[in-house]
This record gives C-alpha cells, structure tokens and sequence, in this order.
C-alpha cells in the first residue's frame, strides 16, 4: 500500500466526535397556533430577487423552507422569515400555504 492509501485509511478510521445525548421527552412539543394539530409538513415560499438586488444582476427565484400544519394547512409565525413574521402580526388574516 502506498503512504497516501495508508493515511486516507487512518482518517477513515478516526473516531468521531462524540455526541451529547438528548433526552427529546424533555423538549418542547410545538403545535399550530390555529388547530392545536401536532403534525406539520415541510413547504417552501418563493421569494422573487430583482435584478438590481441580485448578484449576479438577473432576477431570481429563492426558495425557503418552512413548515405548514398537516392539518389546516396555518404556517406558524415561528416558521416565518422575518418580514413575514411582521406582516402577519399586522393583518389577523390566516397566511396558508
């Protein structure tokens, strides 16, 4: 074997980093603040990037994540970016998704 075999060989079997355990009972259980449902599902919200705000001077379309309940379909104000988390604390109409 070559030295360069042996060492990639070594980092591989390096040990990992041990990881703290966490005991999830003891977490906070999240749910819709419209329902009370306890499940959501991940969608995402486009957001539209003007050719003079973009680097690279086109527009574009950006995605982001965000979780919408699997029942009602309420996007929690937690969930939502920041401008979108002042213009729901603005107008009481229900942002679905």
């Amino acid at each position: 074997m070559s030295r360069r075999t042996n060492k990639m060989n070594r980092q591989m079997n390096a040990p990992m980093p041990s990881e703290s355990r966490i005991d999830i009972s003891s977490a906070e259980s999240i749910t819709c603040d419209k329902c009370g449902n306890h499940t959501f599902e991940t969608v995402v919200l486009i957001k539209r990037i003007s050719a003079i705000m973009s680097p690279t001077g086109q527009e574009a379309l950006v995605p982001i994540q965000v979780f919408s309940c699997n029942a009602c379909g309420w996007v929690n104000k937690e969930f939502l970016p920041t401008k979108e988390r002042n213009e729901q604390e603005e107008s009481t109409p229900t942002i679905s998704v």
